[in-house]
């Protein structure tokens, strides 16, 4: 009975109170609360009171009905308070704006408006986890391309070749698309994943979700899996820099790949999920300093107390 009681009281802790006080959150509450009249409503259903209500953002009145349309809002009040200007145009699922004085146009076709917004997010300065590796004049192993957004950043931060790995099918014609009309020569896509070395058939039809991990069909795309060994000797790699986000091929990808071609890599920058301590200890034994970036708690009864959902690290090589 006590176990199921601090269940349900740190649930709802986590999944409640927590979010109302994260750091990008307050900035937008703040926000909020001189410009628009709605913050009390906002603050009800982050707090898990599903009201329907109406926001002003910039002059256009939003109705916020569903999840979607909050995540959807929310990211755009983000944008907002940062002064990032951009253009969505929905009738053609693009999205354009400036970065480094380029315009930057994505497609983003298949995927959720509030997906597109967080992945705009790391162009205007508030996921700044993906500014914490020194791309330029260096080459760069992307894994978990998606729409080809992580590839033109570090294209437009000055990096001398990328290399980019996206599984799914959809999302990577998609980074091919949006790398060409962005106009970037150093880019190089790959429709394959990265792990334990291996062969997949993949599912081509897009889910509209990102951060999900690809499925493994009978009839489909067969895609290569690389582990570090095999991109390493294929673009023979010297002192580059590695991103990873995966969704959970993060273990098997330094499990199966040797410690002298996981060291031709001066930074390494990984989103991964329920860390256990076991990457860190990987990436130290090898001579990195690795830190946390950022860390979101789960509660969950089926799992030990600690254990975390998603972590941010980043691991520069120390000699």
């Amino acid at each position: 009975m006590k176990s199921e009681l601090g269940w349900k009281i740190g649930h709802f802790l986590t999944t409640r109170i927590k979010p109302v006080f994260d750091c990008h959150n307050l900035k937008v509450l703040k926000m909020t609360s001189l410009v628009y009249a709605n913050l009390f409503h906002i603050v009800l259903w982050k707090a898990g009171v599903r009201r329907p209500f109406i926001v002003d953002i910039m002059g256009e009145k939003c109705e916020i009905s569903t999840e979607e349309d909050f995540l959807t809002v929310s990211h755009r009040m983000r944008l907002s308070s940062t002064g990032f200007d951009y253009q969505v145009c929905s009738g053609s699922n693009k999205i354009g704006f400036s970065y480094n004085d380029r315009i930057v146009v994505l497609n983003f076709e298949h995927m959720a408006i509030f997906d597109l917004l967080s992945l705009v997010e790391k162009f205007a300065g508030i996921d700044d986890k993906y500014n914490s590796v020194k791309v330029k004049d260096r080459d760069v192993v992307d894994i978990g391309s998606n729409i080809g957004d992580t590839a033109i950043l570090y294209a437009l931060q000055g990096a001398r070749r990328i290399i980019s790995l996206e599984p799914n099918p959809a999302f990577y014609k998609l980074a091919l698309e949006n790398v060409k009309s962005n106009g970037l020569e150093n880019v190089i896509l790959i429709n394959g994943a990265a792990g334990k070395s291996s062969f997949a058939t993949v599912d081509e039809v897009a889910t509209k979700r990102i951060g999900l991990p690809f499925i493994k069909v009978k009839d489909g795309v067969k895609i290569r899996i690389r582990n570090i060994d095999e991109i390493v000797d294929e673009f023979d790699l010297k002192d580059a820099i590695l991103k990873v986000v995966c969704v959970g091929c993060e273990r098997d990808l330094f499990q199966f790949s040797s410690d002298a071609c996981i060291r031709r890599f001066s930074q390494i920058l990984i989103v991964c999920i329920c860390d256990d301590g076991y990457l860190r200890n990987r990436l130290k034994s090898l001579g990195y300093r690795a830190t946390v970036l950022s860390k979101d708690f789960v509660i969950n009864p089926f799992m030990n107390p600690g254990n975390l959902k998603v972590v941010s690290i980043v691991a520069t090589r120390q000699s």
